[in-house]
């Protein structure tokens, strides 16, 4: 899964990510729900995304690599063709 992001790192974090997000059955949750403009994911104190950080615990996210993260299932959850056209087009990976 997610073998369209061509660095091996981010892959293996948005994998993880998303592997999370289903145990947790969070998929309604980075679908339909914006975190707050004062807060992004990065300091949002939701539950269920203190949660989701506790299942990446062993993954040693810096705040922004998380936010990252949450911010790709937003993206993949919302629109999966959608998050594979922003990786295929990302310089950054290549």
């Amino acid at each position: 899964m997610f073998e369209y992001i061509n660095c091996v790192h981010t892959r293996n974090m948005v994998r993880n990510a998303y592997e999370a997000a289903e145990r947790l059955n969070l998929r309604d949750f980075f679908a339909n729900i914006n975190p707050p403009d004062n807060t992004g994911y990065m300091f949002w104190n939701d539950p269920r995304l203190l949660s989701f950080g506790r299942e990446l615990e062993s993954d040693g996210h810096s705040g922004a690599s998380f936010a990252y993260v949450c911010r790709n299932l937003q993206s993949y959850y919302r629109d999966p063709d959608a998050h594979k056209n922003l990786h295929k087009k990302s310089k950054l990976e290549n």
